[in-house]
């Protein structure tokens, strides 16, 4: 695990105190992150298991992150309080050229769709999504633009839908 990238620390108040604070005591624990960091991850993202920063520097390795795998429509996300849980794309990316054209990738939405009912406990439901997307992925024959295919949203959605259930529409 790693905590928050190096720099000034006043900015990070809580984050940047426990962070400090924790890290001599769990084995494993570097902080802060070495620099330069986004170079670091986009060379060899493995050496990463789990990264706590910031929502400012949060969202800016998110999106970095996204573009590693696809790009923002395929990453889901989540953010959990004591009493909430938000289920959205991962890579806060407007994509407003695409708005009433059909051609934005839903992954994400999904995705994030799936993560959700998994986190109400509706795990086969999740599972029936997630496998649903992974397989139209891995089919590789519907793509939206930002996979390198010319697939409408819509083709992309119906071809989830059919693989939900094999049945569908026969």
């Amino acid at each position: 695990p790693s905590a928050a990238p190096g720099g000034n620390l006043e900015g990070f108040g809580d984050l940047g105190s426990c962070s400090l604070t924790g890290a001599g005591s769990v084995p494993g624990l570097s902080f802060p992150l070495p620099l330069p960091f986004p170079c670091q991850l986009v060379q060899n993202p493995y050496q990463f298991d789990v990264l706590v920063m910031p929502n400012l520097y949060g969202n800016i390795v998110d999106n970095l992150a996204a573009g590693l795998v696809g790009g923002a429509g395929v990453v889901p996300g989540e953010s959990y309080s004591a009493e909430y849980a938000v289920f959205e794309k991962g890579a806060r990316h407007p994509f407003a050229q695409a708005v009433g054209r059909n051609i934005a990738n839903p992954t994400a939405m999904l995705l994030s769709a799936s993560n959700m009912l998994r986190h109400l406990n509706l795990e086969y439901h999740s599972n029936m999504i997630s496998d649903a997307v992974k397989k139209v992925i891995k089919g590789g024959k519907v793509r939206t633009r930002d996979l390198g295919g010319y697939s409408t949203t819509s083709d992309f959605v119906k071809s989830v839908i059919d693989n939900l259930h094999p049945n569908y529409g026969a």
